[in-house]
């Protein structure tokens, strides 16, 4: 028997750079039994196979919302913070950036995105100008298969400090705006949700009237009475209709 073993690019599948895939060339002779009537006492038989990394990854769109409050900078050493990021990168590596996009969504906001490695403050929640997603759908977070320190994604997601209270319902919402402005259509959305704790604050700009509540329903809740339980059930009521809309689409692949 007689292995042929080469590598290859695929212009079909991603990640060609400079191969993406295997191919197993194998041939053997073997005895024949009813060719030997006709003088045919053997036969080569060969079978080949071609193993592709990417081939089979499906397509995803992810926005990662990362808790980076205060309480991030708990836990020893390494603290909540810096296992969350070592989190991220097990997991961006995991991913073929041929295949898959990733944002990334914090609370708290930042004030401006050019300052989005500062430490968060309490205040920015109360601003509707802050910045909840720092880093777009982008796919360059791996170069050549490894996690590209370059990307705005890993840069980001390394300089992030621990600062403010919690609440997340307002980064969830963008989260999944990002997904609905730039997600691609037919993709499976995925939201990463790390975070350690119930949330304790909420923002104050939508007031706490009657008119305020009617129009602001989701967000009143989280500052009209118990904020933390009003905003964990707000969050788990969004996962559970990005559930449902992920049952849909593996019911139904043409749905985006």
């Amino acid at each position: 028997m007689q292995d042929t073993i080469v590598t290859r690019c695929l212009s079909t599948a991603p990640g060609c750079s400079p191969v993406n895939a295997v191919s197993i060339n194998a041939t053997a002779s073997t005895r024949t039994g009813f060719a030997r009537i006709f003088g045919i006492n053997t036969m080569t038989v060969g079978a080949r196979a071609t193993a592709c990394q990417p081939c089979g990854a499906r397509p995803l769109d992810i926005v990662i919302v990362l808790d980076r409050t205060g309480s991030m900078s708990e836990g020893g050493s390494p603290n909540k913070l810096q296992n969350a990021r070592a989190g991220i990168m097990t997991f961006l590596n995991f991913l073929d950036a041929g295949t898959a996009r990733v944002g990334l969504t914090v609370l708290p906001p930042a004030n401006t995105l050019g300052n989005r490695c500062a430490a968060g403050q309490n205040t920015w929640y109360d601003s509707t100008s802050s910045v909840y997603t720092l880093v777009p759908l982008s796919n360059d977070f791996k170069l050549n298969g490894v996690i590209n320190n370059a990307s705005n994604l890993v840069q980001t997601v390394n300089c992030m400090v621990p600062g403010g209270s919690t609440h997340y319902s307002l980064a969830i919402q963008a989260a999944q705006a990002e997904l609905n402005a730039n997600g691609r259509a037919n993709v499976q959305d995925v939201i990463v949700f790390l975070t350690d704790g119930a949330a304790n604050t909420g923002p104050h700009f939508y007031g706490s009237t009657a008119e305020s509540r009617q129009r602001h329903p989701r967000i009143a809740r989280d500052h009209a009475g118990p904020g933390a339980v009003a905003d964990r059930l707000d969050a788990e009521q969004l996962l559970r209709q990005a559930g449902r809309r992920a049952a849909q689409h593996d019911l139904h692949p043409g749905r985006s």
